[in-house]
């Protein structure tokens, strides 16, 4: 009865450690590198900064009676552009999709004060400078996201 006892629980400890090493393995796969935005394009565009409420984490709109609310930046586009305008992209289109707003996101470290700057922009027409992109992150909520270098008054730029 003892040799018994002894090789179910080896049994089951390889099985808990085959286990594990599979959740290890697989979390390594899923994690993977981050997704990489496509291209680095800088783009001059113009249009009206507007703010538009989105659902947020945890769920992204999945889970409406969890999840919270993010503020987003958007700007409506004066002339629509297709996405390899937007991306300055010489290789041949992938869509002829038209867009007419892009989605306007800060990146605080290197261009000190945008949020702000946008913020302030809101209702107004203006020049946006930035690394246009395809969304490829949850909080990316429209296809085309642009991060902005500088927002410029047209009139005063």
């Amino acid at each position: 009865m003892g040799k018994r006892d002894n090789r179910a629980k080896l049994h089951t400890a390889t099985h808990l450690v085959a286990f594990a090493i599979g959740l290890m393995i697989a979390a390594d796969t899923l994690a993977g590198p981050p997704p990489q935005m496509e291209s680095r394009a800088l783009v001059n565009l113009r249009g009206t900064v507007s703010e538009r409420r989105e659902w947020g984490p945890p769920g992204w709109g999945e889970t409406p009676a969890r999840d919270t609310h993010v503020l987003i930046y958007v700007l409506r586009l004066s002339t629509p552009a297709t996405r390899q305008q937007l991306l300055a992209d010489a290789a041949p289109p992938v869509t002829d999709e038209i867009y007419t707003e892009v989605q306007l996101v800060c990146d605080d470290r290197s261009a000190a004060g945008c949020s702000r700057a946008v913020r302030a922009m809101r209702g107004r027409e203006v020049v946006v400078l930035g690394h246009a992109d395809t969304a490829v992150y949850p909080k990316n909520r429209l296809p085309i996201v642009v991060t902005v270098q500088s927002v410029s008054d047209p009139k005063n730029p």
